[in-house]
């Protein structure tokens, strides 16, 4: 893991590409090995083919993309060991998911003052990066106007999740939970405000966050989150140093 993050860059475009996109391209490099040979169209391209997948093939998109280089590229980056992890199309699992919260929620009860004690934390972590969130929307659209808070939930959800993956696995595990929670939540709260299309799009855009920043962090827990998940700050937080 410590190879990933050593600045001895290939050549002058492997090392513009790490000084642009940063993790997000350190990650492709370590799947792909030609990854300094990309343009920076390609890079953005694999990103953006991530969070554009359907639920639960973000890395075979991924996979897909990258074997049109290099038919014979086989390498797998994310962990499938979480059944919380992956088959998140909230359309058709929304009322599975509110069952695995509430199965976790019980055998937190069920079993030690530890584990109870655990999820309370983490669900205050959880309601300080949701405050963080509201007051960076704030002072953004205070000072640059009614649409410059866009897309900062982004990096919220995926910190947030990061975070919680690097202090424990069931610190992870219940981060995820929570997220999807919340999801459930909003889903309820705002089905006779927003379209049936357009509000399941914007959630599950927020799950896939959720999974993305809570795999990061399982798998680099010695690298901050703020700096992993840089790609994520709009040029807004950028503007007023925010992170």
């Amino acid at each position: 893991m410590n190879n990933l993050f050593q600045n001895n860059y290939e050549s002058e475009n492997d090392k513009r590409l790490d000084k642009k996109f940063s993790y997000n391209y350190q990650v492709i490099k370590k799947m792909y090995p030609k990854a300094s040979e990309l343009t920076e169209e390609e890079v953005r391209e694999i990103i953006r083919k991530y969070y554009q997948a359907p639920q639960g093939q973000e890395e075979q998109a991924i996979k897909d993309y990258i074997s049109q280089k290099e038919p014979e590229w086989q390498t797998q980056y994310f962990d499938e060991d979480d059944d919380l992890a992956h088959n998140t199309n909230l359309s058709e699992n929304i009322l599975g998911k509110a069952k695995d919260i509430w199965n976790i929620a019980t055998d937190t009860v069920k079993y030690t003052p530890e584990a109870i004690g655990e999820l309370v934390a983490d669900a205050n972590i959880a309601y300080r990066h949701w405050k963080d969130m509201n007051r960076t929307g704030k002072k953004l659209v205070n000072k640059y106007g009614n649409n410059a808070a866009a897309n900062i939930d982004d990096y919220y959800h995926s910190l947030l999740q990061c975070q919680l993956a690097k202090i424990s696995p069931v610190s992870r595990k219940y981060g995820l939970a929570l997220g999807y929670g919340k999801e459930i939540y909003d889903y309820y709260k705002k089905k006779n405000h927003m379209s049936s299309d357009e509000l399941i799009k914007d959630m599950q855009k927020d799950l896939h966050n959720n999974i993305y920043g809570s795999n990061i962090g399982k798998k680099y827990r010695n690298k901050p989150c703020q700096e992993l998940l840089d790609e994520f700050r709009t040029e807004n937080m950028r503007q007023e140093k925010i992170y």
